[in-house]
């Protein structure tokens, strides 16, 4: 006698169950936002690294926990409601289909393939719920092409067409208004392709292989050990946020911990105007007026506003001590034609105390 054939995992009659996972999820999110939310501005990237956000530098330096806090943590109220409200569309439906435990098994692996994905693809702050909920669309598809029973029909099937158009206007929607943060599509497409994965499986034919698991397990292990594996380099959260520190550092006067990250700096390899100007700052404190003022005058062209405006205020205050050490002498011999030059200098620049100040002297020498 032949052997029936195979059938696919039956998905549970929808009814009208209720889905706890799912709506539990939308209230875990919902709450964590508002925890954020009394913390400050949740747009602000340092506020959500601190909370948990994927960042490559916090993920390398062994805080691999960020693979999954990242999916609960979000940079405002649209991005929260687009997020949500995904979940509850797809995740109710889904979790019908396969059960509680299997709903909230497939979305934390979709959020950990998405953070994954994303760590590997390139240097950002990435905070939000879309890598699971991207999962759960993607198990929702495999549902609809199980029932549909071929490629074709699904291609060609209402219920399919709902799903990938709104894929598609969820992707320019995200560019034409963007919510908090800028849309991880990285993130996104290894959410689709984890949850699409694993719903596959989920709703695989008897008799089932204990194979596919395995190789599921194994694939999404090698991912996530090839994102969070230790290496060397400096993000860019990083460099902006050493750059934050040394700026505060200046503003307290504190030249000895300024000096302090510069060596930081220079030993990561980190380079940048700013870090130029910070350091030509730290040189006139020291002392080294004329070592400040060679850094400023080439970046009071080269660099872009406002820290060009930032480095001409600068190089006028510098240029100014320096111009009134030489008209004076300040207990040496006094060179006042090169105190009058360096004044000059920065007020052809467009600095009008420069040639306030030039202007002083010249009146001084007659």
């Amino acid at each position: 006698m032949d052997a029936p054939p195979a059938r696919p995992h039956a998905p549970r009659p929808l009814g009208r169950r209720a889905a706890p996972v799912t709506w539990a999820l939308a209230a875990a999110n919902t709450a964590i936002f508002a925890l954020v939310l009394a913390r400050g501005d949740p747009r602000d990237p340092d506020l959500l690294v601190r909370l948990g956000a994927l960042e490559r530098g916090r993920i390398w330096a062994g805080e691999v926990w960020r693979l999954v806090t990242a999916a609960f943590l979000h940079g405002g109220w649209q991005h929260l409601a687009m997020n949500v409200g995904a979940l509850l569309l797809a995740g109710v439906i889904v979790e019908r289909a396969i059960g509680p435990a299997r709903t909230l098994g497939l979305y934390l692996a979709s959020a950990v393939g998405a953070s994954a994905a994303s760590l590997l693809a390139h240097d950002a702050v990435v905070a939000g719920a879309s890598g699971g909920v991207f999962g759960v669309v993607g198990a929702l598809l495999t549902l609809e092409l199980r029932r549909a029973g071929s490629l074709r029909r699904f291609l060609s099937g209402p219920h399919s067409l709902i799903v990938l158009g709104a894929l598609a206007l969820g992707f320019v929607a995200s560019r034409i208004f963007p919510a908090g943060l800028p849309s991880d599509d990285f993130a996104h497409a290894g959410g689709l392709a984890t949850g699409a994965a694993a719903g596959w499986l989920l709703t695989r034919p008897a008799p089932r292989s204990g194979a596919s698991p395995w190789a599921f397990g194994l694939v999404l292990a090698a991912a996530v050990t090839a994102a969070a594996w230790p290496r060397a380099g400096t993000t860019r959260f990083e460099a902006a946020e050493l750059e934050r520190e040394l700026h505060a550092a200046l503003r307290r006067e504190d030249a000895r911990e300024a000096r302090r990250l510069l060596l930081v700096a220079d030993a990561r390899g980190q380079r940048s105007p700013a870090l130029d100007y910070y350091g030509a700052l730290v040189r006139a404190h020291e002392g080294d007026l004329e070592g400040a003022l060679q850094v400023l005058r080439g970046l009071a062209t080269g660099t872009d506003a406002p820290l060009r405006d930032e480095v001409r205020r600068a190089g006028a205050r510098v240029a100014r001590m320096l111009g009134y050490r030489h008209a004076t002498g300040d207990g040496r011999a006094g060179d006042p034609e090169r105190g009058l030059a360096y004044l000059e200098e920065w007020c052809s620049l467009g600095e009008e105390q420069s040639c306030r100040d030039a202007a002083a002297i010249r009146a001084a020498r007659r």
